[in-house]
């Protein structure tokens, strides 16, 4: 008999101890700072992920986040997250485990950031990154594979539309077997300015004895 048990993790926002500031080849990066706060990050018209890989393979049941931001992207006329308007106050996403590890050709033509996770992640085999968005004009609880990669999923987990307080609390049925957490905000394709403070993250994971 398996009895399934809940393991609660409080990520650690106030060192770089663990994260890795990554880019996005020819964008400006954001600017980040850790702190008894949290982590803080000044968008500048600028793109750049954050990337923490677990130390092993973790099967996330729920991923919570919370903190406060200073704006939102400047959206155009048109869809949110297509074309020049590609751009959310903040996505907190997880790294999926995959069956199988890239072929040769498939590494080839691999973008640089999936690349440089398969070399930070504790497996190789990743599948997506899947992310819960802070948006402002998609529904809450709306998805989509991204349009311009096969590699990226989205879930709209909440709304923010001005300066102010945010909370996002997803849980994953099933829950998800994760290689890594993943936190980015951006503002390049919308040309915007902001901060965004994240205060807190929380992960719920399932193990069985």
């Amino acid at each position: 008999m398996f009895f399934l048990l809940l393991a609660t993790i409080t990520v650690p926002l106030g060192s770089p101890d663990g994260w890795h500031h990554l880019s996005f080849g020819g964008l400006t990066p954001n600017t980040v700072h850790y702190g008894a706060e949290g982590i803080r990050i000044e968008v500048r018209r600028s793109s750049s992920p954050l990337f923490r890989p677990f130390p092993s393979t973790l099967a996330v049941r729920r991923l919570s986040a919370s903190g406060r931001a200073t704006g939102v992207p400047s959206l155009s006329d048109g869809a949110e997250g297509d074309g020049r308007n590609d751009d959310y106050t903040l996505r907190v996403g997880l790294a999926v485990e995959g069956r199988d590890s890239l072929g040769f050709f498939q590494r080839l033509f691999a973008p640089s950031w999936l690349k440089r996770l398969i070399e930070l992640a504790p497996d190789p085999r990743i599948d997506r990154v899947s992310f819960l968005c802070l948006a402002q004009r998609r529904e809450p609880g709306s998805r989509r594979r991204h349009p311009r990669s096969r590699y990226v999923e989205e879930d709209v987990a909440a709304r923010v539309t001005g300066p102010g307080p945010f909370a996002i609390d997803h849980r994953f049925e099933p829950a998800l077997r994760s290689l890594g957490l993943w936190v980015h905000a951006d503002g390049d394709d919308t040309r915007s300015e902001f901060d965004v403070a994240i205060q807190s993250i929380g992960i719920e994971t399932d193990e069985t004895p």
